[in-house]
């Protein structure tokens, strides 16, 4: 009876319009992400929780999602339809994204979160024209952003005065600068030629549209030249919560662009018949190794260079096999690579012999040279791809209870694990793919560190000691998706069955309600229990059951449904706009650069040039994007000479010696410093510790003049409007 009931529903399932049904799903989950965005939105300015968001059915939101779902609906089906508009916007892909990147870098568009220094300030903020600003990524629009604005104030110098008591910049969040290591960073080179504000939307802009061509290029390497599975490729590696959450730090982008397009490069490298073209290929792909390695991110570099390594490693063997290998093997293979890799290793060979006090001084801190992972504790976060849709909404919620990690921490690529492992696995069992083999060979490795942990031996050699387990979900959930598309795209080879088998449809149904109890279960435990989280768990669940209905169906009807991989690509579109709901469009960047602190401190360094200080971090990150030389502020590495001025015998240096968030505080008795988090201290000092360091300006809401007493006290020289904070010269 039972087989009955399943072989029925197989043969409906064959004939469904899968295209419109992918349609529909997609559309009404776009329209209802929508609504609980936009109540976002103004929660974010003020508003009370109101609706969706609190749990509420209203007739207003349900009249909102109604309309949206069909006004997306129509969009999709009128598109999908368009076969000749789709063709020429694939046709002319590259000038369009230059275009997007030019019209962005005009008009001064951006993802930057920098609208929090107005609310920081208490100021309305300003130039955000859709999104909301995020205080939690304070490394982009506190730390990367503001060093980036300091540049243009120091004339773009590789020695920054700004930063610290004078930092080399070309290392850690490496800024733009007329230096040899800025060869390697191309995404910095529009602050050289435009300035910060355009800079900016440059960086922004460039770096997405070059991550996206770059992934559809891949994805079109791996599906065959699948265009529909290639989009879905790009939009969910590009807008994926993962990249989209650490999106201008720490090099998460620029390790998919580079680490991607080794991988195509070498393709071409390995295919090109000419042997001009192998020499140009060579020089490339020499250059882009270059760029991979100055990234200087070790957690997620490593397991990226073990991903596309794996790649690799297929293109050489597949060229091998396939007989069209040139027998002439030092000419035109090993002599281009190894003239182009002594060009460009040379050059980096130099950038690090410049850099060695940086590097050094990196690796000898507390934190985070210190740094020694064995691994394990990533298994229950593989499950992450479903509620992390929902923390563009509400990041603040999807926290573990003990609040160890926010939602930047455990958010992954949308690869729908273990979907991914169980169809490479069908497909292998048919046919034999060394893509696939090669992909789930490398993935084990980086899982079994992951989930069981290696010995300490094992982790340092492999390099993953420098890998937290947060730190692999990027690079196992890309994995995922590779595997995916793969899978796909071999099943399309294939016809499909003239019956469904109904133990394969049991098997499919089973897993499904299986994978759906283990979500639900990692999603309660991980995330705070409230209405709004219960409603966004559940859009969660149906999420998975719609994208692992569709797929079976696509299985179930073969070659027909997914040669095409149009309803894939829909199913992209929907899954992708959570990524890009996670960075505001900012206009300009007037919230950093016409600050009330900002404009103090420049008013009066033009009088009389001085080094400055502050009370807290972010007033002293204000000084220092005004190019102003700060020592507190963000310390980028450690500067141990600078501050054992003070502490000749070392007593503190367990504070300092550390990437560092530097608060001042000023005192009438001996200086002392404490850790008040691993990146984090403050320095208590007298103001004659501050003129021992060559202090000029101390910028404080402290009474100075009577903390200094009748003799040698300073001079009051201003104050900031609206806040009682003074600014004393020294």
């Amino acid at each position: 009876m039972v087989l009955e009931v399943v072989r029925e529903c197989g043969s409906r399932v064959r004939k469904l319009p899968l295209l419109s049904l992918a349609c529909a799903v997609s559309a009404l989950f776009i329209a209802v992400y929508i609504e609980l965005f936009h109540e976002a939105c103004v929660v974010s300015r003020g508003a009370a929780s109101y609706g969706l968001l609190a749990g509420e059915v209203t007739l207003s939101a349900v009249l909102h999602v109604l309309a949206l779902a069909l006004i997306a609906f129509v969009l999709f089906e009128a598109i999908s339809q368009q076969r000749r508009l789709l063709a020429w916007l694939f046709r002319h892909r590259v000038a369009l994204c230059i275009g997007v990147v030019a019209l962005c870098t005009l008009v001064g568009l951006s993802g930057s979160s920098l609208a929090q220094w107005d609310v920081l300030t208490g100021t309305s903020p300003r130039g955000t024209l859709l999104g909301m600003s995020r205080a939690l990524r304070s490394d982009e629009w506190a730390v990367n952003t503001v060093f980036a604005a300091a540049q243009q104030g120091t004339g773009f110098q590789a020695w920054s005065t700004a930063i610290a008591d004078g930092s080399d910049v070309t290392m850690v969040y490496a800024q733009p600068c007329w230096a040899l290591a800025t060869l390697f960073r191309p995404f910095l080179w529009g602050y050289l030629f435009f300035g910060f504000s355009h800079g900016l939307a440059f960086f922004w802009s460039a770096r997405t549209a070059a991550l996206f061509l770059v992934s559809l290029q891949m994805g079109l390497l791996i599906t065959r030249d699948r265009r529909g599975l290639s989009f879905a490729f790009a939009l969910l590696v590009t807008f994926s919560q993962s990249v989209q959450w650490w999106y201008a730090v720490n090099g998460t982008a620029e390790l998919l662009i580079f680490g991607q397009g080794l991988v195509l490069v070498l393709h071409h490298f390995l295919e090109s018949e000419r042997l001009s073209r192998r020499w140009m290929w060579a020089a490339l792909l020499a250059w882009l190794i270059c760029c991979f390695a100055l990234i200087l991110y070790p957690a997620w570099q490593v397991p990226v260079a073990y991903a596309c390594g794996a790649m690799g490693v297929w293109l050489i063997v597949r060229h091998v096999r396939s007989n069209r290998a040139r027998p002439s093997f030092l000419r035109f293979y090993l002599l281009p690579l190894l003239c182009s890799m002594l060009v460009f290793a040379g050059l980096v060979g130099i950038v690090l012999f410049q850099a060695q006090d940086v590097i050094s001084a990196v690796r000898s801190s507390l934190y985070p040279g210190s740094r020694f992972e064995t691994g394990g504790g990533v298994l229950r976060y593989l499950f992450g791809w479903g509620y992390g849709l929902f923390t563009p909404i509400a990041e603040a919620d999807f926290m573990p209870a003990d609040g160890s990690m926010n939602a930047c921490e455990y958010v992954s690529m949308f690869g729908l694990f273990p979907l991914g492992i169980i169809v490479a696995i069908v497909q292998l069992v048919r046919k034999r793919d060394g893509l696939l083999i090669a992909v789930l060979a490398v993935y084990a490795f980086l899982a079994a560190y992951g989930i069981i942990g290696f010995p300490g031996w094992l982790a340092r050699i492999s390099l993953l000691s420098n890998v937290t387990f947060t730190r692999l979900l990027l690079v196992l959930s890309f994995l995922d998706i590779v595997l995916l598309m793969r899978s796909l795209a071999l099943a399309a080879q294939g016809e499909a069955p003239a019956q469904p088998r109904p133990f394969a449809w049991a098997v499919v149904l089973g897993a499904s309600a299986l994978f759906t109890v283990v979500i639900a279960f990692c999603t309660l435990q991980t995330i705070t229990a409230n209405k709004r989280m219960l409603f966004m768990g559940l859009m969660a669940l149906l999420v998975f059951v719609w994208v692992v209905v569709v797929l079976a169906v696509m299985f179930a009807r073969g070659r027909k449904a997914l040669h095409e991989g149009a309803c894939v690509a829909v199913l992209a579109c929907a899954i992708a706009l959570p990524g890009l709901c996670v960075n505001p469009l900012q206009l300009g960047a007037d919230s950093l650069t016409d600050s009330a602190i900002g404009n103090v401190a420049s008013q009066i360094q033009e009088q009389e040039a001085g080094t400055w200080i502050a009370d807290a971090p972010w007033q002293s990150q204000l000084v220092i994007a005004q190019g102003i030389p700060c020592p507190a502020g963000v310390s980028t590495y450690p500067h141990i000479s600078y501050w054992s001025t003070i502490d000749p015998d070392g007593s503190f240096v367990d504070a300092y010696n550390r990437y560092a968030w530097i608060a001042i505080e000023a005192t009438d008795g001996a200086c002392e410093f404490e850790t008040t988090r691993a990146d984090c201290f403050t320095a208590r000092l007298a103001l004659a510790d501050a003129r021992a360091l060559g202090v000029s300006y101390w910028l404080t809401s402290s009474d100075l003049i009577a903390l200094a007493g009748s003799s040698d006290a300073p001079q009051l020289v201003g104050s900031v409007e609206g806040t009682d904070l003074k600014v004393y010269k020294l």
